[in-house]
């Protein structure tokens, strides 16, 4: 099986595909094309109180994530 094929479980529950049909739209609606790539070392941001962003993207992407709980203060 290829990395681009998706396993689908017969026994999904409808409250389960809700909840990714709705991570989809979202994620549709509030990413940000330009953050939709994997982003070049440089530009990555960890967050914190001194930030830097280089892309304005990335900052409307970290907020829009903080926003909806979406974030982890540390690993």
């Amino acid at each position: 099986m290829s990395e681009q094929q998706a396993v689908v479980d017969a026994h999904e529950s409808a409250e389960l595909q809700s909840f990714r049909a709705s991570v989809r739209d979202w994620l549709e609606a509030n990413c940000p094309v330009s953050m939709r790539t994997p982003m070049p070392d440089d530009e990555i941001v960890w967050g914190g109180r001194n930030a830097v962003f280089k892309h304005p993207d990335s900052k409307l992407w970290l907020e829009r994530m903080v926003a909806k709980g979406w974030t982890a203060p540390t690993w």
